[in-house]
Formats: C-alpha cells, structure tokens, sequence
C-alpha cells in the first residue's frame, strides 16, 4: 500500500493548486519519508522512493504514473511486455508500459496487492485500477474541474476550506450493521474506488466496471489437492519480499489461520531469519470464562522447541473505546472493528523492536471456508441422507445437539445478502467479494502503517483464493471439522493438537467484560449525550436498555448477539460526529 495525496487538473488551462497537499499527508504519516512532485497538471506527495511515480512522455503523450507491485507480479509483467531493455527500470515507468500494450487485460492477471493510478495528461483522463482485495485504498473528490484523489479518506477530509455534507444513509447502515457498500464514503463528496474495478473519469464522464474475476477450475484428484493445496499455501507465506526479510513477525493468536501461517514460515525460514510471535493473553479475566477467549495454550503447543521469539502481551486494561480518539486520529471515519486494540499493541510492540513487516492470517476463515455451504447445497438439492451425516460427523465432534447443527449450519446460512445460493462454490466465492475484507484490512493496515509497519495477508492472494474456491465442496467440512482439506494439508506442518482442535476461542466473551469493567463510563457518556444527527437514526431508549441488561449479564450478550457491536458502532459514530462539529 503506498500512501498519497494528489490533486490533478482536468482543465486545460492552468489552476491554483491547493497549498496543503504535502503538509496534509505528512499528519497521517508522521514517521515517514515523504516525496513530492508538482507541475501544472498534478501535485502530488506519496510516501515511497522516486521510482514509484513518474512523469513520462510516450510519442507525443505525457503521463503520471504512480504505481507498486509485488516481487512476484514484477517477473510476471516482465515478462509479457515487448520491451526487453527493462534494466533497473522504475516499477512506475514498467507498470505504464504494461498498461499501454495490455490495459484491463494485463492487470487482470496480477495476483497480488498492488498499486496503479495513471493521469492521461492529452485526454485530460485519470485511470486508476484496484486489486482483487482492495488492498491499496482510492478516495475522490471532485472539485470545479480539478480532482483531489488519495489512499484515505482521512487524508481528503482534513484538506482546508471543503464543505463537506453527512451521507445519512450510510451513517444509518453502519449503526445498523448493513454497511456494505463498496463506493460510498460518509461524506456525499467523497467516494471510494471498488475493489477489483477500474475506474476512468475525465471532466464530463466517469466509467467504473469489474475488471478482476477468479479464475475457476474443477479440481478431482484428492491427494493431489492436499499436496497442491499445502504448495500452494506455502508459495503465498513465503513470498520474494518476506525471504528477504531478516526479522519478520506475526500477529499470533494461537488459532488454526495464524498457527499455520507461522508453522509454514519457520518450516521454509532462511537460517539468518528471526521469528517473532506477538500474541495476547487474558490472564486477568476469570477462571470460568478464560478458557473460552484466551489461547495460551495453543499459542505453547506451536512455539515448543521452535526458534520463535514469544512476544506475548497483556491484554488487561486494552480496550479500543479506551483508546478511540487515538484511532478516530488515525482513520478520519468511524470504523467497526471492536479488537482493534489487539493488532495495535501487537504493531507497537513490532516497531518497538525493529520489526518492519508483519504477517498477519486474518480471514482464513472465510477464503478456506468452513464447508457450511456445502450442507446448504445439500440441502437445497434434497440430498438429505449425505446431509444428516455431515451434520451427525459435526455435532458428535462439536459435542452439540444435531438441531443445533442444523440451524446453524443451514437455516442461519440459507440466505446471503438477500440470495439463495443453490452452489456451495458461488457462494464461498460470494463471500469474499463483499466489502468486509477490504474493509478490515485497511483499518489495520492504516494503523500499522501509521507506527511504520507493513502487514501482509498470505491468505488474500488471488492465485491462494482461486485454488480454495476451486476445491470441491466437500473436501471443506468432513467428518466433522471445518477446513478439513487444509487441516490434512498441514498434518506433520501444525502440531498434531492444533490439526485435531474443533474449537475457537470468542472474544465477544473479553468484549463485553470490557465494556462492564473498563468502558461503561465512556459508553454512559455517550448515550446519555447522543449527537443530534443521532436522535432520529437510532433508538437510543432502547440501546440504552440492552446496555443495563448487558452490564448485569455480559455472558448473555457474549455469543450470538449483535448487541455489543451496536453499542461499539454507536460510541465510534457518536464520537466521531463530536469530533468534526
């Protein structure tokens, strides 16, 4: 992700640039180099080295380019285009020769995160190409001719003298949970570029359209997907970047995801690399209740015997309400992530050691998918005999009744964002085109870059993806475990406790304690003192009936209710309203 604020005229005759380009960015990345380039069609400031942006003339054409790829998506484009002088060519003038000959097609067939934007200077035209996740952010606005473009919305709302309007249906959406757009900003003025899209915008017209689909295939053979799978996931831990990496750390919780991504690294680490596992635990919370939340003792069974530096913290006292202007700083928006004091102390505690670049194996969950589809498809298809047993297989080893299976696993699961899905395989590949992920990752991508750090998610790789989608339906929850495929791709990688574990610990339980004993002042505060653009969007009465019942019992609330995050979502909306009156 590279981080920049620019503004471009898309008139032909000269403007005035705005004065506060370079000094705005430099507030959101206080610890960063920041360059800078300006002339009479662009300003721009982006944190990065000269040969991520350049000014070029192709025949009688100039273009500005600002561009960044991985190692691995570098050989590919290498070696596509004609132009076989490439030397130490700058990854911005490679990146514009390899929009020239191939346009849409040839970024469709990156894999990785990346970073495009070209401004077209002839045509008066701004290009701009988003990867499959959504990995590095665009926020536009559009002013009388000229176009203020940046990786944060932050960055854009911060600019001097823009008048700026609330998007109430988004407000609304987010206090609800129903958030799910791809383009729509809080702010009217302001919107965001979709993941997987290109986006073409000159003065009078604008075009966006997908651009980047997963390329599918029907994979049969199942030793071969084990072995395949476990190539496959090694290829997306290990890649150019991180073998380079002397120190290298992980945000470690001690769960199937990020166990594997740390045991995958070490079994293939260079022996100069040095390892580091920044995990949380909860010791101050109660006996009764700990071992629903804290992993300590998966976290042990990984690093025993392995030339791992644990690097564990006390999460008592963390909360993100506790520390939300510090985060409302950083991101210039309300957010929805009620852990996020968990990757933030792990990225301090990185930098603080002199740790760069952080793996991080979040949403494993949702790219390997734990199968359930596959029993709506089951369902839906009227094979009920095959369908029982599944559920028979997953409630003996999950120790629940097979009711309780049932609704969980096909009644709950029967409709997503409105749809039947009758395919197990449309749907897992529906799941992670939503917005969540991207989502996600910018929030702690934001912060992490803000301390100086650099996250990177094996999981999201578009070549890891296809091949997960592609896997046959039923390879992803047998014999009762979900991720089961994985789980045999990774027997002799992951210690034997962690390949056989049916559990997953439950933050929601640390959640709600934490608003009892740690926040209930903040979040009194802040119902008893909504915004006014608050009274008639939510029900405060209510909320605020929910919130007693919760405090005399947060167990209650700790599993399958929305309510913690209702109250989460309204404290960071109420708070950010405050803050920009």
């Amino acid at each position: 992700m590279i981080e920049f604020l620019a503004e471009i005229s898309l008139c032909e005759k000269n403007i005035k640039f705005c004065d506060h380009i370079g000094t705005t960015l430099s507030k959101s990345c206080p610890d960063n180099n920041i360059s800078a380039f300006n002339d009479d069609a662009i300003n721009i400031s982006f944190v990065g080295s000269e040969r991520n942006f350049c000014k070029k003339i192709v025949g009688s054409k100039t273009y500005y380019c600002l561009a960044n790829l991985t190692l691995e998506d570098e050989t590919t484009v290498k070696a596509k285009i004609k132009n076989t002088d490439q030397g130490n060519i700058p990854t911005s003038e490679l990146m514009l020769a390899y929009f020239l000959e191939f346009g849409s097609e040839g970024f469709s067939k990156l894999k990785n995160d990346f970073c495009f934007f070209l401004f077209d200077n002839d045509k008066k035209k701004i290009s701009i190409y988003r990867d499959h996740v959504g990995f590095q952010n665009y926020y536009l606005l559009k002013e009388k001719g000229h176009i203020f473009l940046s990786s944060s919305f932050k960055n854009i709302s911060s600019l001097p003298l823009k008048n700026f309007s609330l998007n109430h249906k988004k407000i609304r959406d987010f206090l609800n949970l129903e958030d799910f757009s791809k383009t729509n900003t809080f702010f009217n003025e302001v919107f965001k570029v979709a993941s997987g899209t290109e986006f073409h915008l000159e003065k009078e017209s604008e075009e966006s359209k997908e651009y980047s689909k997963l390329i599918l295939t029907d994979l049969c053979e199942n030793k071969l997907i084990k072995k395949n799978l476990e190539v496959e996931f090694q290829k997306t831990v290990m890649t150019k970047q991180n073998k380079a990496l002397d120190k290298v750390g992980f945000l470690f919780s001690g769960g199937l995801d990020s166990s594997s991504v740390l045991s995958m690294f070490d079994r293939h680490r260079a022996s100069n690399q040095k390892l580091y596992a920044f995990s949380a635990t909860f010791s101050n919370i109660d006996k009764s209740i700990r071992h629903l939340i804290d992993e300590t003792e998966y976290q042990k069974e990984v690093l025993n015997g392995k030339n791992i530096e644990n690097k564990s913290f006390s999460a008592e006292r963390l909360t993100t309400l506790s520390d939300l202007d510090y985060y409302l700083k950083i991101l210039g928006q309300p957010f929805f992530f009620p852990n996020l004091y968990i990757p933030a102390k792990a990225f301090k505690e990185a930098k603080n050691n002199n740790i760069n670049t952080v793996l991080n194996g979040n949403d494993g969950d949702s790219v390997l998918s734990h199968g359930y589809e596959y029993f709506v498809e089951l369902f839906l298809s009227f094979r009920w005999l095959r369908l029982y047993k599944n559920i028979k297989e997953t409630a003996t080893k999950r120790k629940k009744s097979k009711i309780f299976i049932f609704k969980r696993a096909v009644i709950d699961q029967l409709i997503f964002n409105g749809v039947f899905f009758s395919s197990a395989r449309k749907r897992h590949e529906e799941v992670l085109l939503t917005s969540l992920h991207s989502n996600a990752i910018e929030i702690q991508s934001r912060i992490a870059s803000f301390l100086g750090v650099k996250e990177h998610y094996p999981f999201y790789g578009k070549r890891f993806i296809e091949f997960c989608v592609s896997m046959p339906a039923k390879l992803k929850n047998k014999k009762g475990y979900s991720r089961y495929i994985f789980r045999e791709a990774m027997k002799g990688i992951l210690p034997e406790k962690l390949v056989l574990r049916g559990t997953k610990s439950n933050l929601g339980h640390a959640l709600c304690l934490n608003y009892r004993d740690i926040d209930k002042d903040l979040i009194d505060t802040h119902l008893n003192n909504p915004h006014e653009e608050l009274k008639n969007i939510v029900d405060i009465g209510q909320l605020r009936v929910y919130w007693r019942e919760l405090l005399s019992n947060p167990r209650k609330f700790s599993t399958r209710s929305n309510i913690p995050s209702k109250l989460f979502a309204f404290v960071v909306m109420n708070r950010w309203l405050q803050l920009i009156d």
